[in-house]
């Protein structure tokens, strides 16, 4: 028995291991049943083990749902597992061939999905679908709201394209309700629609003094126009839509923009999609921080 060979490979693995891992390992099945019987291995899923006083680790779990069922990570814990997250899902989802059937252990969930070869890797020795698969994966299940938020921030970290949205509405599958909702923000002006949430933050707040839209002109030349200016204070305020963030060449023009206004004398305070739609307390604080300092 390679003992030493086995046990490397469970630690590598949260504590557990599988029983064809210890097959592959040399190991017989009346060695494994001996090891159960003295109590150095239990059962915890359907052909999964665990090593006797090996602490649960982050991924433990993960291990037990994927050698359980001998399926791939999929949508929010695939997310999870590529740090697109920040909690790990109440219900671990994996996903196997539709002619395969899985007994899922508890707290685990199994999607029949033919998937590609080239839309499966592996992420800290797990197999999980890659990084641009598990993005829409995940905002497909999410909320239109919670969806909408996460594809801001899917398309600032470059994780994905609009064109990979548009490409994923070419193939009947689950989820293109919200993916459709969330690309016609993506096209259809997002950045106005942020710029109408903040007025209406900016009037709820009961802040005036601002106008929208405003030009800058110099010398009687028109140089640019700020999202929402606080003129008397040369406080303005950009608002980065959608677009904004897969368009390299304007990208470049608003930092060049926003290098003209500070040069003239301007402060410049950028929110984003998220800023305004999950943190909008923060903005209405860093608007009256501004306004106070120019007072």
């Amino acid at each position: 028995m390679q003992f030493g060979r086995w046990m490397a490979l469970a630690r590598r693995q949260g504590g557990v291991i599988s029983r064809a891992q210890c097959r592959a390992q040399g190991m017989t099945d009346r060695q494994v049943d001996r090891l159960i019987s003295a109590g150095c291995l239990k059962t915890v899923a359907t052909g999964v083990l665990r090593v006797a006083g090996c602490p649960a680790q982050p991924d433990t779990a993960l291990w037990m749902a994927v050698l359980s069922t001998r399926g791939v990570l999929i949508a929010a814990s695939a997310a999870y597992l590529w740090q697109l997250c920040q909690d790990p899902p109440a219900l671990i989802t994996v996903a196997i061939p539709t002619e395969r059937r899985a007994v899922a252990p508890s707290g685990v969930a199994v999607r029949r999905v033919d998937l590609p070869p080239n839309q499966v890797t592996r992420r800290f020795g797990l197999p999980v679908t890659i990084r641009q698969r598990s993005v829409l994966d995940h905002m497909a299940t999410l909320p239109v709201v919670e969806a909408t938020v996460f594809a801001d921030r899917a398309l600032q970290q470059d994780w994905i394209g609009i064109g990979d949205l548009q490409n994923r509405l070419t193939r009947p599958v689950p989820g293109n309700r919200v993916i459709r909702h969330v690309l016609k923000t993506v096209v259809t002006g997002a950045e106005a629609e942020s710029e109408r949430r903040l007025h209406r933050l900016l009037h709820a707040a009961r802040i005036t003094g601002w106008a929208a839209n405003h030009v800058v002109r110099v010398a009687g030349r028109a140089i640019l126009r700020i999202d929402i200016a606080f003129v008397a204070e040369r406080i303005a305020i950009e608002v980065d839509g959608f677009a904004y963030h897969s368009d390299r060449d304007r990208y470049q023009r608003d930092r060049s923009r926003q290098n003209q206004l500070v040069t003239s004398g301007w402060t410049v305070l950028r929110f984003t999609w998220e800023d305004i739609t999950s943190r909008p307390e923060h903005v209405i604080s860093v608007i009256l921080s501004a306004l106070d300092r120019a007072a």
